[in-house]
């Protein structure tokens, strides 16, 4: 028995080693398919387009929340086109097997052509050409996401007025360059991600003091630990603070087609043991489960702008009073209210009390009615739209951006009428607006955002065209017939049979220079007195002539 106690006893170990192979095996794979990546870059020192305070800054604290959050995190600040391009690879590499992958970049980024391009610090654009081989578009970027299926999200912090605009546009390429901003991305590579930008499409998002976050980074850091919160949510309360930290200046943009949910910190299991008990009555129903308290109160805000009503509002405030949204409800409760001032009611008077006679006692007059109150009805979409106080201009300008977006609102006259209100109508739906066919003030905001761009391309004036220089008219464009028609004088008329004069002496002298009036000679009255005379030199005889005496004397043979 000794013997085979002590086989026993060094089994023992053996089957422990066995086991925990087996479970250092089994751990990568596990790691494996939990594993998250995520990619931050911040550029700030560029060379040739302006420096930037704080990208450095916001992407280590972006960077150090990934961590903190499980994320395998790959990052790089400040970095070259081949540094962009070898931190690329490196994610790429880290990618495989990975469920989740996050992308946040911060720093100059362009559009151009309708595509979205990230800069490196020693980027000098001159041409498209340079922006391909030097900067990383964002098309790029989702290619590498999508090559394995898992979440992909990616956030831009990047919408800045184009440095290189100017440049690009000298140069008069094909493509559309964008002055302010970020392009939307949509279409097949935006299927199953989700993009954020910092500001909406072709709008400029705020940088924030030197040495402090951005307004985006800032409430990135703050919601991006929600536990158990999608990351859908997650950016809806980032929204939400964005828009009162600058106060209504910059609304963050977020396009997402994520199948499912995607919780940046999911909140843990917690591990349950079922009790089996024979013959027990069948178990309860299990509790609802939580209220995720800001998806109501973004529901219920939601709900209350699209009706515009002032009881919705109220009801917001009832639900939630220091909800995140609770001083805006309150500002438009106050517009609303301003609109809609009917004139009070008045008051009503008691009627005097009659005297009783003396021998009767005089029953109390009954109290007087109290004044019915009077239900302020909620402006309609058009009322509102009235209060704005469009001019003709105003009107006018609202008609071109709609023709500048594509839509048909008719010929720019200022006039609301029924092709307009369809144009209105179809833009509402196309930003899932209640489509009233009216505008407000944030819809008129919003639609001059959208249409910025493409509207001073509308009205820019056309090109000048060169005015054409009219051909002096000078003596080498008169004909030559029409010269000597105006230079020579009227034949004068021959007598019958004079061989001196006519058709038979222009044959007998081809030759011979017809003379203007110019070149008759004029008789001297003093010297010569031939012409008074009747007759002329030895050697000439008289013909006749346009001369003041109607003869001139000819050499003879001519």
């Amino acid at each position: 028995m000794p013997p085979i106690m002590g086989r026993r006893a060094g089994l023992f170990p053996f089957l422990l080693a066995v086991l925990a192979a087996f479970a250092l095996l089994a751990t990568p794979a596990f790691a494996a398919a939990n594993q998250r990546v995520a990619l931050v870059i911040g550029n700030a020192a560029y060379k040739v387009a302006p420096k930037l305070a704080n990208p450095v800054l916001d992407a280590k604290a972006i960077a150090e929340t990934f961590r903190h959050l499980g994320f395998k995190v790959v990052e790089g600040y400040d970095l070259s086109s081949q540094g962009m391009r070898s931190t690329l690879s490196e994610f790429s590499t880290a990618l495989a097997g990975s469920d989740g992958a996050v992308v946040y970049y911060a720093g100059h980024g362009v559009a151009f052509d309708g595509e979205n391009y990230l800069l490196p610090i020693d980027v000098d654009l001159k041409t498209p050409t340079d922006l391909d081989l030097n900067a990383i578009s964002v098309s790029q970027l989702l290619r590498q996401m999508r090559r394995e299926e898992r979440a992909n999200v990616i956030i831009l912090d990047a919408c800045r007025d184009n440095p290189f605009a100017a440049e690009l546009e000298r140069g008069r390429y094909r493509g559309v360059v964008g002055h302010r901003g970020l392009n939307r991305i949509e279409g097949d590579l935006a299927r199953g991600a989700l993009i954020a930008f910092a500001s909406d499409p072709n709008a400029t998002a705020l940088d924030g003091e030197a040495g402090e976050h951005s307004p985006f980074t800032k409430a990135l850091i703050d919601h991006l630990g929600d536990q158990g919160v999608a990351i859908d949510t997650v950016m809806q309360r980032v929204r939400s603070e964005v828009w009162q930290a600058t106060k209504n200046q910059q609304l963050p943009w977020v396009n997402t087609s994520i199948i499912g949910e995607f919780d940046l910190n999911p909140a843990p299991e917690t591990s349950r043991t079922t009790v089996v008990v024979p013959d027990a009555p069948p178990a309860p129903a299990p509790a609802p489960p939580p209220v995720d308290r800001q998806a109501t109160e973004n529901l219920l805000w939601e709900s209350a702008q699209h009706s515009n009503l002032v009881g919705d509002y109220q009801a917001y405030l009832a639900a939630f009073p220091n909800g995140v949204f609770a001083a805006m409800a309150r500002n438009r409760i106050a517009v609303l209210a301003a609109l809609q001032s009917p004139p009070a009611a008045p008051a009503a008077v008691a009627p005097a009390p009659v005297p009783a006679p003396a021998p009767t006692v005089a029953p109390a007059p009954a109290p007087a009615p109290a004044p019915a109150v009077v239900a302020k009805a909620e402006p309609g979409p058009d009322e509102i739209e009235k209060s704005l106080d469009l001019g003709f201009a105003a009107r006018k300008e609202l008609q071109l951006r709609l023709i500048a977006l594509k839509y048909d609102p008719g010929p720019p006259d200022g006039a609301f009428g029924d092709r307009v209100r369809a144009a209105i109508r179809e833009w509402q739906k196309r930003r899932n607006l209640s489509p009233t066919g009216y505008l407000d003030s944030s819809e008129v905001a919003s639609l001059k955002s959208e249409s910025e761009t493409s509207y001073q391309q509308l009205i820019a004036p056309p090109p000048r065209p060169a005015t054409p220089v009219a051909p002096s008219k000078s003596i080498a464009n008169v004909r030559p017939d029409e010269e000597l028609r105006h230079l020579q004088p009227a034949r004068p008329h021959c007598p019958r049979g004079d061989p001196t004069c006519g058709r038979p002496h222009r044959r007998a002298h081809p030759s011979a220079p017809q003379e203007s009036d110019s070149e008759i000679a004029r008789p001297e009255p003093h010297q010569r007195t031939d012409q008074f005379l009747g007759g002329c030199q030895e050697g000439f005889h008289v013909v006749p002539a346009p001369t003041p005496s109607g003869t001139r004397c000819v050499q003879n043979g001519f």
